[in-house]
């Protein structure tokens, strides 16, 4: 179907707050992208951290992007062709991934939604439910200990824990806690969001295997892939590439020099399903393993995410797509559903979600 038009708007949501390597966190600034194609609606969205801190783009450049120069591709054209429309992004912008990956998100909602079918249906469909981790980042012993063994409760069977903005002993400390409150049957992992150096990290080493860390996620700087692949050699916890991670040429250059067992997967730091599917195939043909990661998305970002992970055949590590639980609000009246310690698939036409105009004026910015 022939796109007539489209919109973007500017939200941002309160949240749990977080402390990051980079900063404290606590609201989540989205750009979400609505197009027409006849009586097909599709929905995409791109979440942003505290503006262009995670990555270089921000909720303006991303909109800006959309409207000024990525609606030239895909306006009038049809949604059946969203992998031609994918190149042509590429040829017409460089980079801005997360722009690109909101219009992507928003053509293969509408195209599905046209099928009538879901958008997993795309590729196949592994899982109805995808394990679910909670990320603990209260850089407080006492409190990170207290929602451990909340969440353990409650039903999760993984944590994550963000380090990197304390004193590498004080982020021990908290881990020693955590995995006392959480037992032995319980899958600890940590992310340092490229906080730690690499002495830093050599010198933990030998404490976190003691404590039975599942994965470290991203070390050190994205840009130090000789660092990331010493590391990979020395350490018995395996190494997980995130930031590390954006496009084929750095799933390549990771797996080249063993830098990294596992591959973090977000829809908007690659660009897209298309892009990430690809790096998937790589990855997944040379040994290495497979996590979802999140940005905070609402409903919407959430259900494409989820429809990426139940098409793909192996997904070792599950996902942190906790989103709509850690926001203060979501824009659907039919979001994404939660179980104890796992996250469901949505099964109805497209994302299987529906968008409420009500709930998005409330976030809406001008």
């Amino acid at each position: 179907m022939r796109i007539d038009s489209f919109e973007t708007h500017k939200i941002t949501i309160k949240m749990k707050p977080e402390n990051l390597s980079f900063g404290k966190v606590d609201r989540v600034q989205y750009v979400l992208v609505r197009i027409q194609a006849g009586e097909y609606q599709g929905w995409g969205e791109a979440a942003t951290l505290a503006g262009p801190s995670w990555s270089e783009e921000s909720q303006e450049s991303i909109k800006s992007v959309i409207d000024n120069y990525l609606s030239g591709t895909f306006l009038r054209k049809d949604t059946k062709d969203y992998y031609k429309i994918s190149k042509l992004m590429d040829e017409r912008v460089r980079g801005n991934n997360f722009a690109k990956a909101a219009v992507e998100m928003a053509l293969i909602d509408a195209y599905c939604r046209e099928l009538g079918v879901p958008v997993f249906a795309l590729w196949g469909n592994y899982a109805t439910s995808i394990p679910l981790s909670w990320t603990i980042a209260n850089n407080d012993e006492d409190l990170d200990a207290e929602e451990a063994s909340l969440m353990i409760k409650r039903g999760w069977k993984i944590l994550k824990v963000k380090v990197g903005s304390l004193p590498v002993e004080a982020d021990l400390r908290r881990l020693r806690r955590i995995r006392e409150a959480a037992g032995d049957q319980v899958s600890i992992r940590i992310d340092a969001n490229q906080g730690w150096r690499y002495d830093q990290v050599v010198s933990t080493l030998s404490e976190l295997k003691r404590l039975r860390i599942h994965f470290l996620e991203q070390p050190l700087p994205k840009q130090d892939l000789m660092g990331l692949s010493r590391l990979a050699s020395l350490s018995e916890v395996p190494i997980m590439a995130d930031e590390s991670l954006t496009d084929l040429r750095d799933a390549v250059n990771l797996i080249t020099n063993r830098a990294a067992s596992i591959f973090s997967y977000k829809l908007t730091k690659m660009g897209g399903l298309v892009k990430a599917r690809a790096i998937y195939e790589v990855a997944n043909a040379h040994g290495v393993a497979s996590y979802i990661g999140c940005m905070i998305e609402t409903s919407v970002g959430t259900a494409a995410y989820l429809h990426f992970a139940s098409a793909l055949p192996e997904l070792e590590f599950g996902c942190e797509l906790f989103g709509p639980l850690r926001l203060q609000g979501d824009i659907t009246n039919r979001g994404v559903e939660y179980g104890r310690g796992e996250v469901f698939v949505p099964k109805g036409e497209g994302l299987g979600i529906e968008v409420d105009q009500n709930r998005l004026s409330k976030f809406k910015e001008a």
